[in-house]
């Protein structure tokens, strides 16, 4: 059994208890789940699961009033104010109409049911909106909570899909995700004993670290689950909790393994991958969905492959398939033809997925073959290898012109102005107006976001990020690597340097030169040990580390780290994030939009007439 099996299990436990409430047992109901929830409440639970406690539809919140001829409707969605505004006017439009049929004698009142849970926690902001847009709790709605914090994407991957906790914390002032964080690990420890070793790097992180200790001193207070907290023996030796901030250049470039080029060219939302183009998926057609995780034992040996290796593992797996289907020509016994009929869906899950793949593979390669694409890592290999900029510049320009993705541009200017603490003057001002002139004025706001963040403004002596000193440093640039599993084959030539901080951190004793290096990097640090004497460690066990990256992490992060794994055999890496990202959904939270901007104003007082 997997490390976060255990979790996945409470997970769904907690999702089917809060379905089967004394008050909801035995009804047919309504689920409405917000757009970032749906996606990742599927990997607690399946449709069938759900189906089989009641649940006869299911519904995507929106600002629009539903139908259903069922009368208990039960909202599972993350704390957000417009979204209480939403359900408010849903269920006052199911009220108003109960309140109607009330009065005509051909028809009884229908009495609808309505429970809100909030996830992951219940906040007294949500219940005010409520209270305020005139629904009465709990006559009108049960409010409650459901705790479902992280959701188990691998065997090894944990996220908490909050898509808006970097911009939350770095740009809004809203930390609320940071308690979410420090929650959810919490649970974490409840389920898998005390970690005795907590490291932190970023101010997110070591907020989040402190909000622990906290929390820790108050259960050992009221000595609340001091038997499952305290006294079970651990089974993560090590949390390193790591801002996104310390490491904005990864995620901007583009992604060379073969999962983060799927990622980069077509999207995989909450593990799961769409098929855009023919032929994609056996026998399947445009729109057909499929999973992509370990089960699948093809994507297993391939996802964190390098691009051009690729093909060499996938004709590996069509010789091992060819060798597997040809032992039909060898059976002689009735034992040999059972064994060989229990071996036979595998096979044939196993060859229908390695066509899957060699037809994605083949559609990557006519990809990375265009202008575009090339175009694109050439301007990202001259921004990191230090190189004259006037070419890179050219193309942004060009992109501009032929108004690209919005995100591609900014993506290129802002890996330009990390690495070298911002845009010389006249460039900025330039690349400003094109913008604006092109992609509309209203990305003004936008600008402003990134130039506040200083992720793309104008250069000043005031920005002091030292990416070229800490490249040097931590050797983060080496394109002539051969070794298939060297952690810099995932950008191309380019280490993620979030991976490398997390190897010297994990793997060494915090001395001088580890504390000199953390200084020379944005934000505070700190690290704790907690004791747990029941646990005794074993010089042959080989210790989990828990890497959490408050921000967002890459699928070429995560490949990175699961090279690490295969390098040595003291240490094992599992990941936990608030969100699985690429540079376009690391980038677009950060922008302004025109809707959202009316949401927000609705959310202030302002009046808001035209819905958009």
């Amino acid at each position: 059994m997997s490390l976060f099996q255990k979790l996945k299990d409470s997970s769904q436990s907690d999702l089917v208890d809060a379905l089967n409430q004394d008050d909801l047992r035995h009804r047919d109901k309504v689920l409405v789940l917000d757009s970032d929830i749906i996606g990742p409440l599927g990997l607690v639970a399946q449709e069938s699961v759900l189906q089989e406690n009641g649940v006869k539809q299911l519904i995507r919140l929106s600002s629009h009033p539903f139908e259903t001829e069922h009368d208990t409707i039960i909202y599972i969605v993350q704390p957000r104010i417009h979204y209480m505004k939403w359900i408010s006017d849903q269920i006052k439009t199911f009220l108003s109409q109960s309140q109607s049929m009330g009065t005509s004698k051909n028809a009884p009142p229908k009495r609808r049911k309505f429970v809100l849970y909030l996830t992951p926690r219940k906040t007294l902001i949500c219940e005010k909106v409520l209270k305020e847009t005139g629904i009465s709790i709990p006559d009108d709605l049960i409010l409650r909570e459901l705790p479902v914090d992280l959701f188990c994407f691998d065997v090894d991957l944990l996220s908490m899909e909050l898509p808006a906790a970097f911009r939350e914390c770095t740009l809004d002032g809203d930390l609320s995700s940071l308690y979410y964080i420090a929650k959810a690990i919490m649970k974490l420890q409840s389920m898998y004993g005390l970690i005795p070793h907590v490291k932190a790097k970023g101010d997110m992180s070591t907020s989040v670290a402190k909000m622990m200790l906290r929390m820790q001193r108050q259960m050992s207070a009221t000595h609340t689950h001091q038997n499952t907290l305290f006294n079970h023996s651990p089974s993560i030796h090590q949390l390193l909790l790591i801002d996104r901030s310390i490491d904005l250049v990864s995620p901007l470039l583009t992604q060379h393994t073969y999962e983060g080029l799927i990622d980069e060219f077509f999207g995989i939302q909450n593990g799961i991958f769409t098929a855009t183009f023919e032929p994609c998926i056996p026998g399947g057609k445009i729109g057909q969905r499929v999973a992509l995780n370990s089960t699948d034992s093809i994507f297993r040996d391939t996802r964190d492959l390098y691009w051009g290796f690729v093909g060499k593992s996938l004709n590996a797996a069509a010789l091992d398939v060819k060798a597997r289907e040809s032992r039909r020509n060898d059976l002689q016994s009735v034992k040999d033809i059972r064994e060989f009929t229990l071996l036979l869906p595998q096979l044939k899950m196993d060859k229908r997925n390695l066509e899957m793949h060699i037809n994605i593979m083949q559609q990557i390669k006519a990809l990375t073959g265009r202008r575009d694409f090339r175009k694109t890592i050439e301007s990202e290999q001259a921004v990191i290898g230090g190189s004259k900029l006037d070419d890179t510049f050219k193309y942004i320009e060009e992109c501009i012109n032929k108004k690209d993705q919005f995100t591609k541009v900014l993506r290129l200017l802002m890996l330009i102005s990390i690495v070298n603490n911002g845009i010389p003057v006249k460039k900025f001002a330039f690349f400003r107006n094109e913008i604006l002139q092109t992609y509309g004025f209203e990305t003004m706001l936008s600008l402003n976001n990134l130039e506040k963040l200083n992720v793309l403004c104008r250069k000043s002596k005031s920005i002091n990020y030292p990416w070229k000193t800490l490249a040097s440093l931590l050797n983060i640039v080496d394109p002539e690597q051969e070794d298939m599993l060297d952690i810099h084959h995932v950008y191309g030539g380019v280490a993620p340097m979030s991976i490398e901080l997390v190897r010297r951190i994990a793997q060494s004793e915090w001395d001088d030169n580890l504390e000199t290096l953390l200084q020379k990097l944005p934000g505070r640090h700190l690290r704790y040990t907690q004791q747990n004497t029941s646990y005794i460690p074993s010089m042959q066990q080989r210790k989990t580390v828990l890497v959490f990256m408050i921000g967002g992490v890459t699928m070429a992060e995560i490949s990175a780290l699961r090279y690490l794994n295969k390098q040595q055999d003291k240490y094992e890496y599992k990941i936990a994030t608030t969100k699985l990202i690429n540079g376009s959904t690391f980038v677009q939270p950060l922008l302004e939009e025109l809707s959202s901007l009316l949401r927000r104003g609705g959310d202030m007082g302002i009046s808001k007439k035209t819905e958009l």
